[in-house]
């Protein structure tokens, strides 16, 4: 059989350990045994002092950061065993106590990092328009959950980017050619540009179907709230008075800023940003079904029907009404309620008609589409 190993647990029955028995049993051990066992003990002292130390070391590590409570008393050595596993219990020690050291290193810089950051301004702006940084409930406190050790930071909100639903921005509109946000040619002088009137100007679109619309404003000094609604069509003839053209996609801006109307019954009530007054308004939009078929008539001949939303406003001051449209589909242009229908020129392609005071803002155009 072969020899017994030296990492068994002293105590078991029948098989004392090699280094066991002759200690604690024998009176007769030769010097160097004594002298050995005096060289382990003294060893074993050392070891002791040093986890003592570092373990003093760790403790006023603790002790000195913030929120950190006192370590409780370090555990006592426990006398070391015989063989080979007592001798690896103070190297396994040193490992544990290592990694205690880094923890706690770890935990110190963390804290006073918390405590001495600069906590950032939020600048997202609030879905609701309040207030949404974190509080902790009424009567909270240090140390208690959900409340913070430091004041509050106030917090501002930056403006909606563009594009966002809290902003408004004008879209460029549909228009022979291509999109715009303003037609080319308009006059620089006359009603709607730097005189009080309304000027609109129509252009059919290419799908034969809607009819797109820019009509600027300018009112008389004083008006803080313009009514748009387009005049009525009792004035029309009987064949057209059962038309129903409709406005859509609305977009307004008044004094170059961009308003959201307040639709109500037969029309739109619109408001300077700030309450104030208004001066420039200018309108967008599109018209679906304003061009009428009338039986009997040429073929792919139609009837279009232009109403400016802001001329029942500016006709009862007594300010002008101008409506243009350049088209060579475009025929006749005339003003059926008038006391002289025939209100239009033609220069070229452009039809301009200049509505009578005493007449509704209604102005039908002969079109012919292929």
């Amino acid at each position: 059989m072969g020899e017994p190993d030296s990492t068994t647990e002293a105590g078991t029955p029948g098989d004392p350990g090699p280094d066991e028995g002759p200690v604690l049993r024998s009176t007769r051990l030769p010097e160097a045994s004594t002298a050995a066992l005096r060289s382990s003990l003294a060893d074993q002292a050392a070891r002791t002092h040093e986890l003592r130390e570092a373990l003093d070391r760790l403790r006023a590590t603790l002790e000195a950061a913030p929120g950190a409570s006192p370590p409780g008393p370090p555990p006592a050595p426990r006398p070391p065993q015989a063989g080979r596993r007592g001798s690896r219990r103070p190297a396994a020690g040193l490992a544990v106590l290592a990694i205690a050291v880094v923890l706690a290193a770890g935990v110190t810089i963390a804290v006073v990092r918390a405590g001495s950051e600069p906590r950032g301004v939020s600048t997202a702006a609030p879905a609701s328009g309040t207030d949404t940084a974190t509080r902790a409930p009424a009567g909270a406190g240090p140390g208690t959950p959900g409340a913070s050790a430091f004041p509050a930071a106030p917090t501002t909100s930056a403006p909606a980017p563009v594009g966002s639903p809290a902003v408004l921005v004008t879209r460029p509109l549909p228009w022979p050619g291509g999109p715009v946000l303003q037609p080319s040619g308009l006059p620089v002088t006359g009603p709607g540009a730097d005189a009080p009137g309304v000027e609109l100007t129509a252009a059919l679109d290419p799908d034969r179907r809607h009819v797109d619309v820019y009509e600027r404003v300018l009112l008389r000094p004083g008006e803080t709230s313009l009514r748009l609604a387009p005049a009525g069509l009792g004035s029309l003839p009987r064949a057209l008075r059962g038309a129903r053209p409709a406005v859509v996609d609305l977009q307004v801006e008044v004094d170059g800023r961009a308003v959201r109307p307040v639709a109500g019954r037969g029309g739109w009530q619109v408001t300077a940003p700030e309450g104030g007054a208004i001066g420039r308004v200018v309108l967008r939009y599109r018209l679906v079904g304003a061009l009428v078929r009338q039986i009997p008539a040429p073929p792919g001949r139609a009837t279009l029907i232009l109403r400016p939303l802001a001329g029942g406003v500016v006709a009862a001051t007594g300010d002008p009404v101008v409506v243009r449209i350049h088209d060579r589909r475009v025929g006749a242009v005339y003003c059926p309620a008038a006391r002289h229908p025939t209100c239009a020129s033609t220069t070229g392609r452009m039809h301009t008609a200049m509505v009578p005071p005493d007449a509704g803002a209604v102005v039908l155009a002969q079109v012919t589409l292929p």
